[in-house]
This record gives structure tokens, C-alpha cells and sequence, in this order.
């Protein structure tokens, strides 16, 4: 987890949500069989599927106050044999209920949810960086900028360590990266020194050396930390540890 606690955070996640929603719901106009590179095997179709999927769950733990887990229904998951036009109308829909659900409880009401924060306000944040790191996946399929709120990009690192990290930590096979890692934002403030320990990572906000150091826009910084290479970003140090840390994304 960061240590400092004077990160910036977000003031309004369901503001930017709404927005990265919306950029996303442009983002599919055209051909879903169209592969995504940065989800191996994917199609557009499927990465609609898994968005629509984890809306649909999250609309359920919310509409439902469930503080235990809780399945989605049958309107969560995508039908088979789908036109493109039927699987968009299906994805609005699962945004609507989702925005609907989030925004009908304040933050702090407590929520089952599978990290230690048990709050809507888990998922309202969540649901921003999922959705942002995926529309940089379509946006980059296609050939185009990614353009991300820089806001959002700086608490979406923070939370990868907040939450992603010790989950991706936590999986089968997976090993702690050799050496430590320093990120360094090159588009305004943001600094961060995450050093492999025996109970998983210490992460503080601070300028350090690191085994190795990523240096670019804070949008490089989030797509590296979520495996995605960013022809911005500058590695600088251990190449190999460089490899580990990109490798250990969930």
C-alpha cells in the first residue's frame, strides 16, 4: 500500500466515469471481431463481454447492499451469437444499470467487495481505472492516441498498488520481481518507490533509486504498470527486472 497520504485522489470518480464510458462506447463503432493486442486472444467483442461482465457484477453487489458475495444474474453475461448492434445495445444497458447502481448509494456505505476497503467507494474508484486501462486497450487496437485524464492515470497507479498489486502477489505462480522499481512522472508531480520485501512490497511516494526506473507521462506509467508498453515510457536500469515487474500485472 502507498504511504503518503498526501496522494491526490480523485474528486468526483463518477464524473470521470461517466466520461471514460462514453470515449469507450465510441471506441466500439466498428467491427467487434477486431483483435486487441494488449488482451492476447481477445476481440473487441470479447473485451465488450468483460466489461459488461464486471458492470454487471458490481450492479449487483450494489443494488442488492450485499455484504457478502453475491452472483450476478443472467443479464451480466453476454449471449452467444450476437449482431454487433444487438452486443452494443447489450453494453449500454449494463453502463446505464452500473452508473445507476453507483450513484444511488454514498461512497461510504458498506459493501461486500474482495479487497480490504469494503465500501462503494471501492467500486465507484475501481470501475474508473478498469474502464480506463480497457479503453486504452481499444483505443490502441485501432491505431489511435490514448488520451486519459491525467488525474485519473495518477490515482490509477495509486490504486494498482493499493489494491491490484498484492492480488496479482497473491496468484499461483506468481513471484515477487528481483529489485526494486522507482516510477517517475515527467508530466507533472507523481513519484513512486516499490521495493520487493518479505511480506510482498513496501510502496511509498517518493524520489528514490530503484533497480530499475520507468520515466514517462503519467499515462505510460499506468499502462506499464498494467503490463502495457507505451512508446513514451523510458526504462532506465535493470532490464530484467524491468521484464518482471511488466510481467507481474493481473
Amino acid at each position: 500500500m502507498t504511504s503518503d497520504s498526501a496522494r491526490p485522489g480523485l474528486d468526483d470518480p463518477i464524473h470521470h466515469l461517466r466520461a471514460l464510458v462514453a470515449d469507450v462506447t465510441v471506441a466500439l463503432d466498428g467491427d467487434l471481431a477486431t483483435p486487441v493486442p494488449d488482451c492476447p486472444g481477445w476481440s473487441r467483442r470479447d473485451l465488450v463481454a468483460h466489461l459488461g461482465r464486471v458492470y454487471g457484477a458490481v450492479c449487483t453487489v450494489v443494488e442488492s447492499r450485499a455484504t457478502e458475495p453475491v452472483r450476478p444474474g443472467p443479464e451480466a453475461f453476454l449471449a452467444d451469437g450476437l449482431a454487433d448492434d444487438a452486443v452494443r445495445a447489450w453494453f449500454d444497458e449494463r453502463v446505464r444499470s452500473m452508473l445507476r447502481a453507483l450513484e444511488s448509494v454514498p461512497p461510504s456505505t458498506p459493501l461486500w467487495t474482495w479487497s480490504n476497503e469494503r465500501t462503494a467507494g471501492f467500486y465507484r474508484r475501481r470501475m474508473v481505472h478498469e474502464t480506463a486501462v480497457h479503453l486504452a486497450d481499444l483505443s490502441r487496437a485501432a491505431g489511435h492516441e490514448v488520451r486519459l485524464d491525467r488525474a485519473v492515470c495518477v490515482d490509477g497507479i495509486d490504486e494498482y498498488f493499493d489494491v491490484m498489486l498484492s492480488m496479482a502477489l497473491a496468484r499461483p505462480n506468481a513471484a515477487s520481481p528481483s529489485g526494486s522499481l522507482h516510477l517517475h512522472c515527467t508530466d507533472g508531480p507523481g513519484e513512486w518507490l516499490i521495493v520487493p520485501s518479505a511480506d510482498g512490497v513496501v510502496v511509498t511516494r517518493e524520489h528514490a533509486k530503484g533497480a530499475v526506473a520507468w520515466r514517462g507521462p503519467a499515462k505510460a506509467l499506468l499502462l506499464a504498470v498494467w503490463g502495457r508498453l507505451d512508446p513514451e515510457l523510458d526504462v532506465v536500469g535493470d532490464a530484467s527486472v524491468s521484464s518482471q515487474w511488466l510481467a507481474l500485472a493481473p
